[in-house]
């Protein structure tokens, strides 16, 4: 790792590429880098020893299983979730609300005036992952969590948006980058519906994740999102 610039430095350069990112497939492998580094992201990463997963829990969206990011609490793993798969630059982060000994849910957003993004987590194997995300601007009513899908997916809701757009990204457990992607428009003035179909290619996955979201008309950053697990 010494081409990286091991150490201190190395370490602050791959914190800034981590702010920077706002692809999953960057994301996780910079946390494979600060993991080969000795290094964990400030308020995000853990280094304690968690238990070795062989496959993606079936309800956790966020981390992946095979990369090296893991969370020491509920607020840690919403803000990475936030950073990582959602490509929030700097996100604002709230407190962690209980609704049980191993679930919660932390707001996110982009500011402290923005809609904010409800990111539920749960303690799985003795760290945190996020399991969906939800956005008052982003009301999806078809699918819905844990439906078992078939190509093409039918898209149905109510969305407020940047000149109404919405970006639709499908993702199977394992893949950092989405198998198909489409776009649905709402509303640019308030909530309105929007409908629309997403195609996509056979895939041997059990799970993935579906997930909705605006960006900002002022640097093209997430600025909210409604995301859940699917099944195949």
């Amino acid at each position: 790792m010494a081409s990286l610039g091991a150490g201190q430095d190395g370490i602050v350069r791959i914190r800034r590429t981590v702010q920077a990112a706002g692809s999953v497939a960057t994301a996780v492998l910079v946390s494979m880098l600060l993991a080969a580094c000795g290094g964990s992201s400030s308020s995000t990463t853990s280094t304690t020893t968690t238990t070795v997963l062989h496959s993606q829990p079936a309800t956790a969206i966020w981390p992946y299983y095979g990369s090296a990011a893991r969370y020491h609490s509920g607020v840690a793993a919403a803000r990475g979730f936030a950073v990582g798969m959602l490509g929030m630059v700097d996100p604002t982060v709230g407190m962690y609300h209980s609704q049980s000994s191993t679930t919660g849910y932390v707001d996110v957003a982009p500011s402290v005036v923005a809609t904010p993004t409800t990111v539920r987590v749960a303690l799985i194997a003795n760290s945190w992952w996020a399991t969906a995300a939800s956005t008052s601007n982003i009301v999806v009513t078809v699918p819905v969590a844990m439906q078992l899908v078939t190509s093409p997916i039918a898209l149905r809701g109510s969305a407020l948006a940047y000149e109404g757009v919405i970006n639709v990204s499908l993702y199977v457990d394992g893949g950092p980058m989405p198998i198909a992607v489409t776009t649905v428009l709402g509303g640019g003035d308030q909530l309105r519906p929007f409908s629309g179909s997403l195609s996509f290619t056979s895939t041997k996955a059990s799970y993935g994740t579906l997930m909705f979201y605006a960006k900002s008309a002022k640097d093209g950053s997430t600025s909210s999102a409604t995301a859940f697990r699917v099944r195949y």
